[in-house]
């Protein structure tokens, strides 16, 4: 039980499942709720906050912006905003 556990400790796990979710959830709420296409632009934003959790990480891993918590959030902001977008503008 505890290599589960520790796997899921895992920085890079933790926020590599936070944005696969945000892309599940994009894809799934464009496809199934809101019957429209999702723009190459909107898909990658969750990817694009990723790599930046990356390069923040690597140059400074023990600083706040290090960590995968605020960027996990910060990416699940971007989710709804996209929707959220879309359900109020167009």
């Amino acid at each position: 039980m505890s290599r589960i556990v520790e796997f899921f400790k895992n920085d890079h796990i933790q926020m590599a499942l936070a944005t696969g979710a945000s892309i599940i959830i994009l894809a799934f709420v464009f496809k199934r709720v809101l019957h429209v296409e999702l723009s190459n632009f909107e898909d990658y934003l969750p990817g694009i906050a990723f790599v930046a959790w990356e390069v923040a990480h690597g140059k400074h891993p023990d600083s706040w912006w290090g960590r995968p918590t605020p960027w996990i959030i910060l990416c699940f902001l971007i989710t709804a905003a996209v929707i959220a977008r879309r359900v109020w503008l167009t």
